[in-house]
């Protein structure tokens, strides 16, 4: 996650926003794997909780970060 942060200059790439001490982070595909995208270094990107929660809602991808894996 550090090379991610460093990447994005400590900003989310949602809303663009610094990301402080106390905010939950979460790793994301910039274009899911539902849709065509890879499971690269190079699709991932840090987001808040939150902008990771309306970037899931409106992008068409199956959202992760509250659901079971399936076996």
């Amino acid at each position: 996650m550090t090379t991610l942060l460093k990447r994005q200059k400590r900003r989310c790439n949602h809303c663009g926003l610094l990301f402080r001490y106390e905010d939950l982070i979460e790793i994301d595909q910039s274009n899911p794997k539902s849709k065509g995208g890879k499971n690269n270094y190079g699709n991932l990107q840090a987001l808040h909780r939150h902008c990771h929660d309306q970037k899931t809602a409106t992008d068409g991808s199956n959202g992760t970060h509250d659901i079971e894996p399936s076996h």
